[in-house]
């Protein structure tokens, strides 16, 4: 379990709950399918290596209860999702495409990078949260293929500090002698807030953990993949809109070519759409840092029904097909 240094007053925001079995909720599950007309369905929008079938959306079968329990002038959708994860594209799509009763919030009232266990104990500066009554909020939640997020958070690494991989040589302790191999040296601490500072045993840790509080909770989230939003965004974003009791708006679907993130926000990395499309399609892209210790060890430090679930599958071969092309 992740471990809070000494700082502010706990507040319980450190009582995490267990992630070492796998969770109850994936086994077994199938993603949401989007009903296929006969042109959509002839063709796949996102690359072979993300899986076949279309988007893969966790939690849609929890919307109606949201809008059976909640009045339409309380409801709000807000964007949640690890650093690096493509939150700024979700709200960005969201703004441009969903016809909602009330405009979609840049993040939670908790914070979108926070922890979920944060929900109703802390409040956002920019989230104006404590007008907000959470229970009214559903959660749009990115997820982010973990392989393709670690080379992400090399280049941007935020509030987390982790040992980098790029200091190791190549062939030492299984690395490539690119960040952020090897795997098992990330040992990393994220400093959600200046005095809470939490402490995971790599960054695979990071991803399970902050995910796996969203998928084994009971109140409704929606997750949905980057990769999704990037290459068949119109398919993606459609019932997140009717989630809530939204619509698509008329005419034509608007994508975000230009990048999501901007400088002046205080990223170092920006990437437009081109860009994104070619490096996130790449295979060779996806595996070329990780050696197949790297990959054995994500395999043993990522719960496998969410790895199954997303369609984020890690070959150990993966590592050697990648440096031999």
């Amino acid at each position: 379990m992740p471990r809070e240094e000494v700082g502010a007053p706990r507040q319980d925001l450190s009582a995490q709950p267990s992630v070492s079995a796998p969770s109850a909720r994936l086994r077994g599950a199938d993603p949401f399918r989007m009903p296929l007309g006969p042109e959509a369905a002839a063709r796949q929008q996102v690359p072979l290596l993300y899986g076949q079938g279309g988007p893969r959306v966790l939690g849609l079968d929890r919307c109606a209860a949201f809008r059976s329990r909640t009045a339409v002038a309380r409801r709000r959708v807000a964007v949640a999702g690890l650093f690096n994860t493509g939150t700024n594209l979700l709200f960005q799509l969201l703004l441009k495409n969903c016809a909602l009763d009330k405009a979609p919030m840049f993040q939670v009232p908790w914070g979108k990078h926070n922890p979920l266990h944060w929900r109703g104990r802390h409040w956002a500066p920019r989230g104006r949260g404590r007008h907000v009554d959470v229970s009214a909020i559903l959660p749009l939640v990115t997820i982010k293929d973990p392989l393709s997020w670690m080379a992400s958070m090399c280049r941007s690494p935020y509030a987390a500090h982790f040992g980098r991989g790029a200091k190791a040589a190549a062939g030492e302790h299984g690395s490539t002698g690119l960040c952020p191999s090897p795997l098992p040296a990330t040992a990393t601490k994220v400093a959600w807030q200046p005095k809470r500072v939490y402490k995971y045993s790599s960054l695979p840790d990071l991803w399970n953990r902050w995910y796996r509080e969203y998928v084994d909770a009971s109140l409704p989230a929606v997750l949905v993949r980057y990769e999704d939003l990037l290459f068949d965004p119109e398919r993606t974003v459609a019932p997140l809109c009717t989630c809530v009791g939204g619509r698509l708006r008329n005419g034509t679907f608007r994508t975000v070519e230009d990048a999501a993130k901007t400088r002046a926000a205080g990223h170092r990395t920006i990437t437009d759409r081109s860009s994104a499309l070619s490096k996130y399609g790449s295979e060779r892209e996806r595996y070329r840092r990780y050696s197949r210790v790297d990959l054995d060890f994500v395999r043993r430090a990522v719960d496998p029904e969410l790895l199954r679930f997303f369609a984020y599958r890690v070959r150990p071969g993966g590592a050697l097909n990648a440096t031999s092309r």
